[in-house]
């Protein structure tokens, strides 16, 4: 079997691998070693992961158990991570599964940032056995550098003709509730994501992810996300005098890509004030719901 063949191959398998563990399977039947449970908070920006060894264990010696535990579930972590982010939405075109299967560095990048998870203390039984270890990976800080592509952003479009507007210090955007999807007879309720981008309704491009400067995405992404109206924990990002607008659709194969009003887009573009907070993703989108389970 040639080189490529077998890298083929064992990339194949690993992609398997990792949907099948999405949907909490092993092949032949068997009973996982590991039970898992995740989440995803837009709001906090972190993906979060409780990890329980399905073996049972007795005798007198319950430090040498424990350590043998927490040691399992520290090497299972790196598979069961990326089982767990698979469904991450990157942006309105791909989720993270599907740059993997693009990609045979990003899969094995992927794999090796489990090293980057913050462990929280282990959930001990009555018999002082831990039931479970909870890890905590910062969305943007562990997986914003395998997916920022550019080093210097591009610049923001500008209008030339003078339109009513201000320096604001951030930009609010209402998406509640459903809204029309673009191209599409439905409507749609929006959907997280690592880096969604704005338009107009024309679809003249508001912010595109390379117009954003790596630094600030890095950091805290596109966007935050909020289900409620109140912007108090969002005031370093967005300032005390945000401009205020309301999403007037979707768009993308993934409802997260956001339409405003060609009004409101002139007011962002007018302004070179205004045109920086883009790139430096002082935004925040209140919606619905900020949080996912995983599986």
């Amino acid at each position: 079997m040639g080189w490529r063949l077998k890298c083929t191959f064992w990339f194949l398998y690993l992609v398997w691998n990792l949907t099948m563990g999405v949907s909490g399977q092993e092949p032949g039947g068997q009973t996982p070693p590991f039970k898992w449970r995740g989440a995803i908070d837009w709001q906090k920006q972190t993906l979060s992961l409780e990890i329980e060894e399905n073996a049972s264990y007795s005798g007198p010696n319950a430090p040498a158990v424990t350590n043998t535990i927490e040691r399992r579930i520290q090497q299972a972590l790196p598979r069961i991570l990326s089982s767990s982010v698979a469904i991450l939405q990157v942006d309105s075109q791909k989720t993270l599964l599907e740059r993997m299967v693009e990609s045979e560095t990003l899969a094995s990048q992927v794999l090796l940032a489990a090293s980057k998870g913050k462990p929280g203390f282990p959930r001990y039984s009555s018999t002082l056995l831990p039931l479970s270890v909870e890890y905590r990976f910062p969305l943007f800080e562990v997986f914003g550098p395998l997916l920022i592509q550019h080093t210097q952003p591009m610049e923001v479009p500008h209008v030339l003709s003078w339109v009513p507007s201000a320096n604001f210090s951030g930009i609010v955007i209402y998406a509640k509730g459903e809204l029309p999807h673009y191209g599409e007879r439905r409507s749609s309720r929006l959907k997280p994501a690592l880096f969604p981008e704005l338009y107009m309704e024309t679809m003249d491009p508001v912010f595109l992810l390379p117009m954003g400067d790596p630094s600030y995405l890095a950091r805290w992404g596109v966007a935050a996300y909020s289900s409620s109206f109140d912007e108090r924990p969002f005031v370093d990002r967005i300032g005390y005098n945000p401009l205020r607008v309301f999403a007037v659709g979707l768009f993308g194969k993934y409802p997260t890509d956001i339409l405003l009003s060609r009004e409101d887009g002139y007011r962002i573009l007018s302004r070179p004030p205004n045109r920086r907070l883009l790139k430096e993703g002082r935004i925040l989108i209140i919606t619905d719901t900020t949080k996912e389970s995983i599986p």
